[in-house]
């Protein structure tokens, strides 16, 4: 799996690149589940953009602040077959800036690769990696990531065992603003 995200210049997740390879654990596999949850309560709805694959649902739960769609693969597979699903997210305007973005993994997998960019008029001033167990565990394995020349930054944990994977950041203080002054908690 693979995930790239983009920030806006005021700080928000402005769209979410996904591209995953799967495999049937079972005959007649059909379509993937995808599920975004957004941290921003005002989020609006969202664009979903297929380009490998086809949407054949989507539902957008302004509540609980996700977009849940599947992805058919526009055939039936078999046991051990793989397909490739390949997706695009763009959100609208929001005024709630991001500070972290995970993903849980219900399954281990081979790779994982998030990888974040952030818009050069909305530099964090410190960026974190880390891997929860759960939800309801606290961060652990937090290792301190560093801007590359494009202003991103990326994890990639091989072998992943199930749980989430992370990064968070904050942002540089600007005179006259306050914020927090620890890496976020997530």
């Amino acid at each position: 799996m693979q995930e790239t995200l983009t920030l806006d210049d005021q700080g928000c997740i402005a769209r979410y690149a996904v591209s995953h390879v799967v495999r049937a654990l079972r005959d007649g596999v059909r379509h993937v589940t995808a599920h975004h949850n957004f941290d921003d309560p005002d989020t609006p709805s969202v664009q979903v953009t297929v380009g490998c694959g086809r949407l054949e649902a989507l539902r957008f739960r302004q509540e609980v602040r996700s977009a849940i769609f599947d992805i058919g693969f526009g055939r039936t597979l078999r046991r051990g077959e793989t397909a490739i699903i390949d997706y695009t997210l763009d959100i609208g305007p929001r005024w709630r800036p991001s500070d972290h973005h995970e993903r849980t993994l219900p399954v281990p997998v081979r790779h994982y690769l998030l990888h974040i960019f952030f818009h050069p008029r909305h530099l964090p001033s410190s960026v974190y990696g880390y891997y929860r167990q759960s939800s309801e565990r606290a961060a652990e394995d937090i290792r301190p990531l560093s801007l590359d020349a494009s202003h991103s930054v990326h994890i990639m944990p091989a072998k992943c065992q199930a749980g989430i994977y992370g990064i968070a950041w904050k942002r540089h203080a600007l005179p006259g603003v306050t914020g927090p002054s620890d890496p976020p908690r997530p």
